[in-house]
């Protein structure tokens, strides 16, 4: 029935589901040929993605990719039948079609090969190796107090934190990486009181080089980032609600993308 379940699921940035196999503890989508894992080590390696076939990976494209990762979420949380937690959200799992269309894959995987076990033990065995493994522990044990179904949709959000910010920086090692930009971004508030040359300046050593070639808005960059942080925190004890809230504000970054006239490049060159 479950299989039956996910097999039934249709939305645009999921991958379809061909089958599984509780005993090896696999699941079979479509093949995919590109991740936002590979992606992000071609930046880091700087090799061009015009070798494999592919267009630089722009702050379009990266907006983009946020809004549907959200999307998908939202789509998982809202199910018909019960919400559907991803539950291993990691770049590695975030697919790419030949025609650059998002896609995640691996989801619901601690609901669909531990269909008998309390939501609560599977989604601790699924968070163990996952980026941020440190701070989505920390939310975990902070919703322990909460019913299963929150844990699941902040346990997702947490992680879609970690991969904005993974996003505005090109790293693919998501280690230590939610301290470094708390730090080096400092209180949201006194940052938008900053001059743009100053948030230019505290951008500059916190944004992707690969993003410095190309037209990036301040603004933007800025935004996708303390999004990244506020859905990371470990504190936080409010999910935001992804259609009403969250996937409007990435959205209107596509806008900010030509109606921002203060470009991050150009404090580059």
């Amino acid at each position: 029935m479950q299989l039956e379940i996910f097999r039934s699921i249709q939305h645009k940035n999921l991958a379809n589901l061909v089958g599984a196999c509780s005993p090896r503890r696999a699941l079979v989508y479509e093949l995919l040929p590109d991740t936002l894992e590979d992606r992000l080590t071609d930046i880091k390696l700087k090799k061009s993605f015009t070798f494999r076939g592919k267009k630089s990976f722009t702050w379009r494209d990266r907006v983009t990719t946020a809004a549907s990762i959200c999307s998908a979420l939202d789509y998982l949380h809202r199910n018909n039948h019960k919400p559907i937690i991803h539950g291993d959200l990691k770049p590695r799992n975030v697919h790419f079609t030949a025609d650059n269309i998002c896609k995640l894959r691996n989801f619901g995987i601690s609901t669909l090969l531990h269909p008998t076990k309390h939501v609560s033990s599977a989604i601790e065995e699924v968070i163990q190796g996952m980026p941020g493994e440190k701070v989505i522990q920390g939310i975990f044990r902070t919703l322990m107090d909460t019913d299963d179904c929150k844990i699941q949709i902040q346990t997702d959000v947490s992680a879609l934190g970690i991969i904005l910010l993974q996003l505005v920086t090109g790293h693919s090692d998501a280690k230590g990486l939610r301290d470094f930009v708390a730090q080096k971004l400092g209180d949201d508030n006194e940052f938008q009181r900053k001059s743009i040359l100053q948030k230019r300046e505290i951008l500059k050593g916190i944004v992707d080089p690969e993003l410095k070639r190309c037209q990036t808005p301040v603004e933007g960059a800025a935004r996708m980032l303390f999004l990244g942080l506020r859905f990371s925190d470990p504190a936080g004890k409010q999910c935001p609600p992804l259609a009403s809230e969250v996937l409007p504000q990435i959205q209107s970054m596509h806008s900010s993308t030509y109606s921002q006239m203060v470009w991050i490049h150009r404090s580059f060159f």
